[in-house]
């Protein structure tokens, strides 16, 4: 048995070098090789996890035949193979990388030291590095990346220009205890989110990307693997995805409906009439819908500690929340019903015979309004109980 193979067996290492892997015979022996160079370079108790994800070309041989350990992962999917990578991991620190052969592993020992200065996730930088001439596509380079790249800052407040740098490192325990669970490539982005989220200490250092070997298919999907990456995102940020589209659609429909009834329907050039008074009323339900339905996603998102710290969710966690909400809506309701009977008293005026459109709309459309707003508090108000009942249970 050789030098390699026992430090393998050491059951308490410091680093695992993690290499997901899907058919790579040209490239992983040495991918395997540079880690383990880099790990014996810095003095280091380690081991080469490779998480094979159903290679048939020989890959799961050759990683065997230099001493690193193999773990076979039968469910497909980038984010399958790291995260039984994760729990199978035997090192306190574990440093990933792709196996195709792009990333330099002598930044090991850099992000090695950022993780024993007390960073739980360190993120490579392709951007701040190098990338070599081929190796990025170019809508993934100047479009994807950087679009997407700049969403997540904006949305989680964290300073990490790129999010799907495929060479990272990380504390085994803390990423255990984030319950990762994407399966494709939108694993990159999950394990940024949740770790800022939970407010863990997230640094990057510059890093290189090399050109893939040539012919060789990529796993990616730029725009199946981009949307996922996206709709992850809109997941975990409910303030954008719900609560700001809501304020506008909110502020349109108030604004419209104030033209209408207090402006008579006089805007520039326009003449707004009943039409136009519908719109105003639908906008502003959504407005109302989308912001309620938004604080109803955050509220369910608090046992991060990011959101719990929100004074409004604080309070939801601590109040009444079913009670008020039911007040609030049935509140709503009897002045819609109130608003209705005027509107029935109104038309006794005229002997219930018919009335022209525009007065009907004028009459009716705020009492509806007021009725259906009732209606999804009270509805959304039992939501709030049973997430609150879950999230109890937890904390």
């Amino acid at each position: 048995m050789n030098q390699w193979s026992l430090v393998q067996n050491n059951n308490t290492l410091e680093l695992t070098c993690l290499i997901p892997c899907l058919n790579e015979q040209e490239t992983l022996a040495s991918c395997i090789k540079d880690a383990q160079k880099s790990i014996a370079s810095i003095g280091l108790t380690g081991e080469i996890l490779v998480a094979d994800n159903g290679s048939t070309d020989g890959s799961v041989e050759i990683a065997k035949s230099l001493d690193a350990r193999v773990i076979n992962v039968q469910q497909k999917g980038y984010g399958s193979a790291l995260i039984n990578g994760i729990r199978s991991a035997k090192g306190k620190f574990i440093i990933m990388g792709d196996a195709d052969g792009t990333y330099e592993w002598d930044k090991l020992q850099q992000i090695y030291a950022k993780l024993d200065q007390g960073f739980d996730l360190v993120m490579g930088n392709r951007f701040s590095g190098q990338i070599s001439n081929s190796a990025m596509p170019f809508l993934s380079r100047y479009i994807g990346n950087p679009i997407l790249s700049f969403l997540g800052k904006l949305f989680f407040k964290i300073k990490i220009n790129d999010f799907h740098c495929g060479l990272r490192g990380f504390s085994r325990e803390k990423m255990l205890n984030l319950q990762l669970n994407s399966l494709g490539m939108e694993f990159a982005s999950e394990i940024i989110i949740k770790s800022a989220l939970t407010n863990l200490k997230i640094t990057e250092v510059p890093t290189k990307l090399l050109p893939g070997p040539a012919g060789r298919k990529p796993h990616l999907r730029p725009f199946r693997d981009g949307w996922r990456h996206l709709r992850l995102m809109l997941a975990f940020a409910p303030t954008w995805s719900a609560i700001y589209p809501g304020i506008l659609f909110l502020t349109l429909g108030l604004s419209l409906s104030s033209i209408i009834f207090f402006g008579e329907g006089n805007f520039f050039s326009l003449n707004l009439k009943e039409h136009s008074l519908i719109v105003a009323m639908g906008l502003i339900f959504l407005g109302f819908s989308s912001i309620l339905l938004g604080v109803l996603g955050l509220f369910s998102l608090s046992n991060y500690p990011k959101y719990r710290e929100k004074h409004v969710l604080k309070y939801l966690s601590k109040s009444q929340t079913l009670e008020l909400l039911l007040i609030v809506g049935f509140t709503l309701i009897i002045a819609g019903l109130v608003s209705l009977i005027q509107s029935i008293q109104f038309w006794s005026t005229f002997n219930f015979s018919s009335l022209e459109p525009a007065g009907l709309i004028f009459q009716i459309s705020p009492s509806v309004l007021l009725l259906l707003m009732g209606f999804q508090i009270i509805f959304v108000s039992f939501l709030f109980e049973t997430i609150k009942n879950n999230l109890n249970k937890n904390f």
